[in-house]
């Protein structure tokens, strides 16, 4: 069964992610990171909390991010490199099936747990 996911992060450090499958979703806040980086840090937490061998579809209203995973957009910054390449391995590790798409924010369910 495929698990739809849809994830959010603020520029205030908050980010979350929120499985409509499973109805289940959770967030987090940290300092000192950027928009960007906080979207993909909910990808992360998201798939880290999907099983092994799952077909998944990412959900989020970063165009910058959705397109960077989908190899469409260079990432230019450092730091969302590394979080591209942690992103890549968990995929691979988990053996995932994992498709990226850009939703308008209106559309994004993941809100609702940044409060």
């Amino acid at each position: 069964m495929k698990q739809i996911i849809f994830v959010d992060g603020s520029g205030d450090g908050r980010f979350c992610w929120y499985n409509e499958t499973t109805n289940i979703g959770n967030s987090y806040k940290m300092k000192d990171i950027t928009s960007n980086q906080a979207e993909y840090l909910a990808i992360e937490k998201a798939l880290e909390n999907v099983p092994n061998n799952s077909e998944i579809e990412i959900l989020s209203d970063s165009q910058l991010v959705v397109n960077q995973l989908n190899r469409i957009f260079h990432i230019k910054e450092d730091k969302l490199r590394e979080f591209f390449d942690k992103i890549q391995n968990i995929i691979k590790e988990k053996k995932l099936k994992v498709t990226f798409v850009w939703i308008p924010r209106k559309n994004n369910k993941a809100g609702k747990y940044l409060g």
